[in-house]
């Protein structure tokens, strides 16, 4: 009950007061028991803010680390404070793509298969533009980093993570599509005739509640086959994403803002703790599962996430029926934000 009373509160509960509070509740802070010694994990916009903190966490325990980054310079320089944070033993790659670019996903998923195993995927690369910008595919860049990439590179690795003993795909999502429903119309089509003018902050928020309605029907798809997929939100965290995109709002809420080790705790959590633990599907903060919508208007429909489904697989080019009939769909009122985890 007090941890719903928090959430009411959104500052509270997404910001440091909330992080601390909770962390006096886990067992494990520092998930000293839990293991990733070995595991190859793949995280992308990892050449700084939550990326860089989740690979240097990762690292420190013992996973063997592909750092992915739109920049070759920035992502070498955060390789290189990584290793120097964790020590001789990190056990860092790094590799090259702009996730939103879709010849450079299926150039990445190649290095990755001829390079080893890969265990855990966290799609973690973002953008927030505030003009309306294109691929050069012709795709929104919003929609194409935070959901047409990610999707592409789960499918194009899902042979490979299969044949892991404990696969994870994971999504850093945001607070922030909280207070957007999802629009698909618009999502796909930010510039159709009678859309509304181009809001970059809202064009983000739809993106992460695509993210988060991708999350439970992969959940669907790959669960069969052993493969966990799970998302959180960092809450409100420092990183240089948020000083870049939304000035005003680090002014007014740098006082309470968590640190990126913070914000990307859940994220470690999902890829260290046991399988049991975790609930496929959900939407994580500060390691329990959340509803995915809070506010009236803002909850996505089965149908609605049938036709999400339909339209991103197409425009990603992955040929994956929607998992239909599912227990995902069938669900999806009940589990979708409308009643408490």
């Amino acid at each position: 009950m007090l941890d719903r009373l928090l959430d009411a509160t959104v500052a509270l509960s997404f910001g440091r007061p909330g992080y601390q509070r909770r962390r006096k509740q886990w067992a494990d802070p520092e998930l000293r028991d839990h293991v990733v010694t070995g595991r190859r994990v793949v995280v992308t916009g990892a050449s700084s803010g939550l990326g860089e903190a989740l690979a240097r966490a990762l690292a420190a325990r013992g996973a063997r680390v592909v750092m992915v980054g739109r920049s070759e310079a920035r992502t070498e320089a955060a390789r290189a404070r990584v290793a120097e944070a964790v020590g001789a033993e990190a056990a860092l790659e790094t590799m090259i793509c702009d996730v939103g670019e879709l010849d450079q996903i299926d150039r990445l998923a190649e290095q990755l298969r001829a390079s080893g195993p890969v265990d855990t995927v966290v799609h973690n690369a973002g953008a927030l533009l505030h003009e309306l910008t294109r691929t050069s595919a012709g795709h929104e860049v919003t929609l194409a980093v935070h959901v047409l990439g990610p999707l592409r590179l789960t499918a194009r690795l899902e042979s490979t993570l299969q044949a892991s003993d404990d696969a994870r795909v994971i999504w850093v999502t945001s607070g922030g599509m909280y207070l957007q429903p999802l629009e698909r119309a618009v999502l796909l089509r930010p510039d159709a005739p009678g859309a509304p003018a181009y809001d970059g902050v809202k064009a983000y928020a739809r993106a992460k509640r695509a993210q988060v309605v991708l999350n439970r029907l992969l959940a669907e798809r790959l669960g069969p086959a052993g493969v966990l997929v799970a998302a959180m939100h960092p809450g409100w965290a420092d990183t240089p994403g948020v000083q870049r995109a939304l000035p005003a709002f680090r002014r007014m809420t740098r006082a309470i803002l968590r640190d990126a080790d913070e914000g990307a705790d859940s994220a470690l959590w999902l890829a260290a703790a046991p399988r049991r633990e975790i609930e496929a599907g959900r939407l994580y903060l500060d390691r329990v599962a959340r509803q995915d919508a809070l506010f009236p208007g803002t909850a996505t429909s089965a149908d609605e996430a049938a036709a999400l489904w339909r339209d991103l697989c197409a425009l990603a080019e992955v040929d994956w029926p929607v998992p239909g009939a599912s227990a995902a769909l069938a669900g999806w009122t009940a589990r979708g934000g409308r009643t408490a985890p």
